[in-house]
């Protein structure tokens, strides 16, 4: 449960994908909901007819969070995938993919996705403090503290919840 904070902070910018019992515990919004029911939900919102790309990105990011969290990292990363082509605009589903593939040391390729992320939003202080930790693991001690010293001034407390994910400089 360590990564929701990460996750729900994110997410925050997002929108909701509306009201109803399974959209609920996909989003995490159910607390009587664990991970095996987060992904079941998430599931049952995808196989609803006529779901928006959006909303189909959206519970795709929720249902990989819990696999990601279940060790099922592979169909994660699926999702994530399948995410970031319904949506390629969406920031959050790039910052989370790129996280994944940072906790997997693909470091060039979690730095692509924090790249990505921060065109699209280049005040997101997320993508920014894990591309920091990219370069930081890739020994670019300078772009590693540019982009590190930012992400804190953007946001005083993201060091806290990169460490409750098991991550620190």
């Amino acid at each position: 449960m360590k990564y929701a904070v990460c996750l729900a902070t994110m997410l925050l910018a997002c929108p909701t994908l509306a009201a109803s019992g399974d959209r609920a515990a996909c989003e995490g919004r159910d607390p009587q909901s664990g991970l095996p029911e987060r992904e079941t939900s998430c599931s049952a919102v995808l196989a609803e007819p006529g779901l928006p790309p959006t909303a189909q990105s959206m519970a795709l990011i929720h249902r990989a969070w819990a696999r990601s969290q279940l060790g099922r990292r592979a169909l994660a990363m699926e999702d994530y995938d399948r995410a970031v082509s319904l949506d390629p605009q969406s920031f959050v589903a790039l910052n989370e993919r790129g996280l994944l593939k940072l906790r997997d040391g693909k470091l060039d390729a979690a730095l692509a996705d924090y790249n990505r992320a921060l065109a699209i939003n280049p005040r997101a202080s997320y993508p920014r403090f894990g591309r920091g930790l990219v370069y930081l693991r890739k020994k670019d001690a300078r772009k590693a503290k540019a982009d590190l010293d930012l992400a804190r001034k953007i946001e005083p407390d993201v060091d806290a919840v990169f460490e409750k994910i098991g991550l620190k400089p």
